[in-house]
């Protein structure tokens, strides 16, 4: 019975990482500050200053998903073997 909850919980977790990536703008790479284009509105110029801002990427997430799915293959192969027994 376990193995099912541990499987339900892979899920779940892997289902969320992906989620809160996808809502991160599907980067790559993961970034911890975003471009801010201000105007200044006096003289007609543009600059470029730097947010900090977390966006999370696949450069973590994947290998988040990837482990999280194994885990839950694994443990649903279990519990399907612990309910012929």
């Amino acid at each position: 019975m376990v193995w099912k909850y541990l499987s339900i919980a892979f899920i779940v977790i892997a289902l969320s990482v992906g989620g809160v990536w996808v809502a991160h703008g599907t980067n790559i790479y993961t970034k911890d500050k975003v471009p801010v284009i201000t105007k200044d509105e006096m003289f007609g110029t543009e600059s470029t200053e730097w947010k900090p801002e977390f966006h999370l990427g696949l450069e973590f997430a994947g290998p988040i998903m990837a482990a999280s799915l194994i885990i839950t293959f694994f443990s649903f192969r279990k519990y399907k073997k612990s309910l012929l027994k």
